[in-house]
């Protein structure tokens, strides 16, 4: 069955922005289409994964599994009636903004990463493991680092944007400025399914205040300007 989450047709949307606030509670009639959508979409899997099983096994014949790395991505997420909005990718809550990432490597290593990461950053390391010369300045920061040492050194915020808003994501938190004017900060720590927006707690004003100054110094960023390693201060619940 389809995972359902606490944010799942949410109850209380007053502190999101307005046009979220706007959404009524969704019917069981949209409710079972998005559930069979998502069963229809894991049926889809099952061809991915054979795809996968058979590009793997051609590598291991051919010897060339030992030089090769084997990247499985998303462009992004995707919300299946999270906050009640029924179907879209284009927001910045963390089932559309959250993409997966598994990297098969040579060297076997493969622990978790916590790290906030952007598919830039990807593309970077791309660049690197393969000895190429780009020909404009790269936004992201090579994870090649991250592939042998997962708790290596990393940027603190990355930067996440929609048509409708603009953002930026860190260990602890979630910051959004939407070009409607509202803002929202959530402790993913407390609150990852991003139930409660404490971008007006008095208790998080420094934490607002350091988010909204990494997000203009990202904002338009370029080359190495978008490698952000400031601090940000530790949450109340911490």
């Amino acid at each position: 069955d389809m995972p359902i989450s606490p944010a799942f047709n949410e109850d209380d949307v007053g502190d999101k922005p307005r046009h979220v606030r706007n959404l009524p509670l969704m019917s069981t009639k949209t409710i079972g289409a998005i559930q069979d959508r998502w069963r229809r979409r894991q049926e889809t899997l099952q061809s991915l994964d054979r795809g996968i099983g058979a590009i793997i096994n051609t590598l291991n014949t051919s010897g060339q599994i030992a030089n090769t790395h084997i990247i499985f991505t998303s462009d992004n997420g995707y919300v299946e009636g999270e906050h009640r909005i029924p179907g879209a990718k284009d927001y910045l809550y963390e089932s559309s903004a959250r993409a997966p990432l598994f990297w098969l490597q040579p060297s076997g290593y493969g622990e978790p990463c916590d790290h906030q990461l952007s598919n830039l950053d990807v593309t970077a390391a791309i660049v690197e493991l393969s000895g190429a010369v780009p020909q404009r300045v790269l936004d992201g920061t090579s994870l090649v680092p991250l592939l042998s040492d997962t708790a290596a050194a990393w940027n603190k915020a990355v930067l996440i944007q929609c048509s409708k808003a603009i953002g930026i994501a860190t260990y602890y938190y979630r910051y959004f400025e939407w070009y409607c004017g509202d803002v929202e900060l959530y402790d993913m720590k407390a609150d990852p399914d991003q139930l409660t927006n404490v971008g007006g707690d008095e208790r998080y004003a420094d934490v607002r205040t350091a988010c909204a100054e990494a997000l203009l110094a990202l904002r338009g960023c370029a080359g190495s300007s978008c490698s952000w390693t400031g601090k940000f201060p530790l949450p109340p619940s911490q």
